[in-house]
């Protein structure tokens, strides 16, 4: 727990489940026998979700989870059949000790903030701020947030053993002098918890129109989640895709083509503030089309990787910037490949509960291989209906060996 909790940033949702005595002993009896037993981990199937179900099915083998899933196990998708099979009797959030110091600074001003964060860095003497003009509540905040910092810094090793005792003693003792005030707590609000979100698999159905032709597509991605897919019950700012599908009739040409196979669609976005700095990244690898200087589409494969930073800001909502690295291999490059460098911003913003917007833009140079440049700005619109349906609008705007390409798509999403 405090590995998941305090040290990996992760919050933690509880489920108890309504096993009687003797199944909770069959699962313990059968805990006990794979003691000195292994298993080999895969990520996409036999990985710890999967290990829960035969954990269940040996408290109560008629609900026969295991058989449930046949090509591949999503934690989220373990809990929605604990609820289908009716063995959850509550849950309960356990926010991570991060989660708890982003809510406290929420609620002081950013001078407090700052404050508590100089204390917990040894720059300060807690003593200190008991002689300020500061009110007795905002001095209690103050202490109690510096103590919560110093806590998780102490768990990141970035201070030793001696100083944080020395320094924890000293916060604690200026802390007691101030008492308990009446009317707040530091109770974080739960958000929605994963069970409430939508369905790991996507079927998208849709239309749109680029490059002077109009087309009809079909989109099929079996996990999980996108960062246009509504956040409730994910965290927000992450995107984990496999073999998403896409596949297009035109109609003008009455043909049908493999518009993209993104094999691993991975992007991270955490936000940085004066108390954590994580860093953003990406990887991303498949099929997909691209325009060639004969003016055409071509299939080629590609493997794109970036790492930069994220901000929240309360008006623009989650903005980044990465540096990205790119590799084109296809037949239909005179060198067989290229590779090449650049970078991307963008804007994600939150408008309502069931609105949300994407501002993307890239630019990349290729110098090796096949010399060319490549730009990319798209905007896209999604709005949830329910968590198994949601609408989206996509428009871009594309530049690719000199050929300019302007789209716009219509799609509707259901999560199953």
């Amino acid at each position: 727990m405090q590995e998941y909790n305090d040290i990996s940033h992760r919050d933690i949702w509880e489920y108890r489940l309504n096993l009687t005595e003797d199944e909770v002993r069959n699962m313990v009896m059968h805990i006990w026998e794979l003691q000195k037993i292994y298993s080999y981990y895969y990520f996409f199937g036999e990985n710890c979700s999967y290990n829960l179900l035969f954990l269940l099915d040996a408290a109560r083998p008629s609900l026969k989870m295991a058989d449930r899933f046949k090509w591949w196990v999503i934690p989220i998708d373990t809990v929605k059949a604990l609820y289908s099979s009716g063995l959850v009797e509550s849950v309960h959030y356990r926010p991570a000790q991060a989660t708890k110091i982003r809510y406290m600074s929420s609620i002081m001003k950013s001078r407090s903030r700052k404050m508590a964060e100089t204390i917990a860095e040894n720059a300060m003497d807690p003593a200190l701020l008991l002689n300020m003009h500061d009110s007795q509540e905002d001095k209690i905040k103050i202490l109690d947030l510096a103590v919560e910092y110093l806590q998780y810094r102490y768990g990141k090793e970035k201070v030793s053993r001696d100083d944080y005792s020395s320094l924890f003693l000293s916060i604690l003792k200026a802390r007691s002098t101030l008492g308990r005030p009446d009317g707040f707590e530091y109770a974080v609000p739960p958000p929605v918890s994963p069970e409430q979100g939508h369905n790991s698999g996507r079927l998208s159905l849709g239309l749109g129109y680029g490059e002077d032709r109009s087309f009809q597509e079909i989109r099929i991605r079996p996990a999980y989640h996108d960062l246009m897919d509504d956040d409730a019950g994910y965290v927000p700012g992450s995107q984990i895709q496999f073999c998403d599908t896409r596949v297009r009739y035109y109609d003008a040409e009455r043909k049908l083509d493999l518009e993209a196979f993104h094999l691993i669609d991975i992007i991270s976005l955490s936000d940085r503030d004066s108390f954590f700095k994580p860093f953003s990244w990406k990887a991303q690898t498949g099929l997909m089309q691209k325009r060639r200087d004969d003016g055409d589409n071509h299939l080629i494969y590609y493997l794109s990787t970036g790492g930069g930073v994220a901000y929240r800001n309360r008006f623009l909502g989650l903005y980044y910037g990465m540096i990205e690295s790119d590799l084109n291999v296809a037949g239909s490059f005179d060198s067989n490949h290229a590779l090449g460098a650049g970078a991307s911003i963008g804007l994600q913003k939150q408008i309502t509960g069931f609105w949300k917007l994407r501002l993307h833009g890239q630019a990349l140079y290729y110098p090796v291989g096949d010399e060319h440049k490549a730009y990319d700005l798209s905007f896209a619109h999604n709005l949830t209906l329910s968590p198994a349906h949601a609408l989206t609008v996509e428009l871009s705007r594309t530049k690719t060996f000199g050929f300019y390409e302007t789209e716009a798509a219509f799609m509707w999403h259901v999560y199953f």
